[in-house]
């Protein structure tokens, strides 16, 4: 709250550890909207959805404009344990589990994890290709890198709405929170507020090119000086993002019937990132 304007719940209190109950756990306060479906995306119109994600692009350049880590990994909170009392929400509590100096070499980790669970999705086929792919990919990532705050668990699924203006009135679920470049975060938030994993469906269109549009505008306000690092697609990072959706891809509510239809259009969009 102090540091952005990225509406976030505020956090009254945090235990990590109890005799009797099931723990971590922690407190906070209620905000106003609605949850909405991960899957929706693909059904705001284009004004919405470009309102919507100029919105998040603001709050992006925010939250990498916070001078909070030094090293790539996943943000953790570097205080004692907790007890139950309200943390102090200064940046300089955070710090990263297992940091890595070089950006290359967690990418590789990242990289190996999601292929590991990729090779047992229903996309496994693709695997052995994407594999070979990453190698080459990461070896050609030119720098210098950056860690910046990173939300990378985007998505409907972890905002609240207000149902009357579109307006963005909570961002939720920050425990997938990692220090990476912002080019990397930025690829994310496209890919999945893009809804081109949902172009399967005969009434969906992919919007990847309006939602880049509207994230780097909102971003220009308020890291004007950050914009050009994100500006420039990178296919490594939003590949990324693919093999997430496919990891996960059991967890799409999708109507009955498509699934197939689906499927087979995410894979065709993989195969012809891959031949980029």
């Amino acid at each position: 709250h102090t540091h952005t304007s990225i509406p976030v719940p505020e956090v009254l209190g945090v235990t990590d550890d109890h005799e009797t109950l099931p723990t971590p756990y922690y407190l906070m306060n209620a905000l106003p909207g609605e949850d909405v479906a991960y899957e929706h995306v693909c059904r705001l119109d284009d004004d919405a959805l470009g309102r919507l994600t100029r919105e998040i692009g603001e709050y992006l350049g925010e939250l990498h404009s916070i001078p909070a880590i030094d090293r790539f990994g996943h943000v953790r909170h570097a205080a004692p344990s907790r007890t139950g009392g309200r943390p102090s929400g200064d940046p300089r509590s955070l710090t990263v589990g297992e940091p890595h100096e070089n950006w290359a070499t967690y990418l590789r980790e990242r990289v190996g994890h999601e292929l590991n669970r990729h090779a047992d999705s229903r996309f496994a086929e693709l695997t052995p290709e994407l594999k070979r792919w990453f190698e080459r990919g990461i070896e050609d990532l030119e720098g210098p890198f950056e860690p910046v705050l990173g939300r990378n668990d985007h998505g409907l699924h972890n905002l609240l709405i207000d149902p009357d203006t579109g307006d963005v009135t909570a961002m939720l679920d920050w425990g997938y929170t990692l220090a990476v470049p912002a080019a990397f975060d930025f690829e994310f938030a496209v890919y999945l507020f893009g809804g081109a994993f949902m172009t399967g469906l005969p009434d969906v269109s992919d919007r990847r090119s309006l939602v880049r549009e509207a994230i780097l505008s909102g971003y220009r306000t308020t890291a004007p000086d950050r914009a050009e690092t994100v500006s420039t697609p990178e296919p490594l990072y939003e590949a990324l993002a693919m093999v997430r959706i496919m990891n996960d891809f059991q967890q799409l509510e999708l109507p009955a019937g498509t699934e197939a239809a689906v499927m087979d259009r995410i894979s065709a969009d993989t195969r012809a990132l891959l031949d980029r």
